[in-house]
């Protein structure tokens, strides 16, 4: 499979833990393992190299998705403004 399938496998990754938690791989592996598997049987690949794009893909996924959560950790970070002590006093929270 081209290098772009695994950039398409990382960006789902990484777009799936914007939303989802953790739970959401498991189904989406399960759908990649048996798409991979039927483009690879389609095109007459060796079972091989299908067992290896599997697994690649597999991991590909994970891997956009922790990206995904360190991208959204970071963007987070820099949108929380600090308190003031003045202005905490003045609304009344503490």
């Amino acid at each position: 499979m081209a290098l772009t399938t695994f950039g398409i496998f990382f960006l789902t990754g990484a777009t799936l833990s914007v939303r989802f938690r953790v739970l959401i791989l498991f189904p989406a592996i399960g759908l990649a393992v048996i798409g991979t598997a039927a483009v690879g049987i389609g095109h007459g690949d060796h079972v091989g190299g299908v067992l290896l794009t599997i697994a690649l893909v597999a991991a590909t996924l994970q891997i956009g998705y922790l990206f995904g959560l360190i991208a959204r950790a970071v963007i987070a970070s820099f949108g929380v403004p600090e308190r003031k002590a003045g202005m905490v006093q003045k609304l009344g929270h503490q």
